[in-house]
């Protein structure tokens, strides 16, 4: 009930600061009633990398759509990594419903004053949306979406689940997808492998990966980094004399 109180809330709030979404969302009887009729969301899968092996199992070669991409599962993936991504990216995440009412209200004043999309107030789930199944244009329709999907995201999938997704979902930069091609890509071992302060090196990347490349941008991405941790010192998930460990 929460999730569609919300929603009946958002999404007015949306249309009221935007004089270019869709008519057709004035036809609709109820939010319930619009989004099943044209937004269905029942799997989160995700492009990933095909194997060929031989019969020693040896890998002889690997079949991509253009995105390389190793999944893990929620459970595999270190719990302070994924601290890391709610902290700097949607610190509300466990008690929303897909959408930040306050953050959105912030950026759609702020948008409607310059009349064009400047801030943006996307939640993790908004971005796994946005991933999965829309584009990268900053307009209003695609907003629109973009609310929507989250939604329906929230009411069939758990927040760990999400999150895992998101995780798996995200661009690290140089062809790598996902926290464990990333892993791989910049230190060669698995993401179960790396250290505390590697994980939260890796996070700074997908904000900027062309500002955050360590490969170009190396003190870019440190400096991102300790930022990072002292944010979740702030927000009591390391302690300070661990903070200060981490960016040695």
């Amino acid at each position: 009930m929460i999730g569609f109180t919300l929603a009946i809330i958002a999404i007015p709030i949306f249309i009221y600061f935007s004089t270019k979404l869709s008519a057709e969302w004035n036809k609709a009887a109820s939010v319930d009633r619009y989004i099943e009729s044209r937004i269905q969301v029942s799997d989160l899968s995700l492009p990933a990398v095909s194997y060929i092996t031989d019969s020693k199992g040896n890998i002889i070669s690997e079949i991509t759509n253009g995105q390389k991409r190793i999944i893990l599962a929620p459970k595999d993936i270190p719990q302070l990594l994924k601290d890391a991504f709610v902290v700097t990216e949607d610190r509300n995440f466990f008690e929303h419903p897909g959408v930040d009412l306050f953050a959105i209200g912030r950026a759609i004043a702020a948008n409607h004053k310059s009349n064009e999309i400047k801030q943006g107030a996307s939640t993790i789930t908004q971005q796994l949306a946005r991933h999965l199944f829309l584009n990268q244009e900053k307009t209003y329709n695609r907003k629109l979406a973009e609310l929507l999907y989250s939604y329906e995201i929230e009411k069939n999938f758990s927040k760990e689940d999400i999150l895992g997704m998101y995780i798996n979902a995200i661009y690290f930069g140089n062809g790598a997808y996902g926290i464990e091609t990333a892993s791989q890509t910049y230190f060669g071992k698995t993401a179960a492998g790396l250290s505390n302060a590697e994980l939260l090196f890796l996070s700074a990347i997908p904000n900027n990966p062309t500002l955050y490349n360590p490969s170009i941008h190396f003190s870019e991405t440190k400096e991102r980094q300790e930022r990072i941790i002292d944010q979740l010192v702030d927000n009591l998930k390391l302690s300070p004399a661990q903070g200060e460990k981490l960016k040695d």
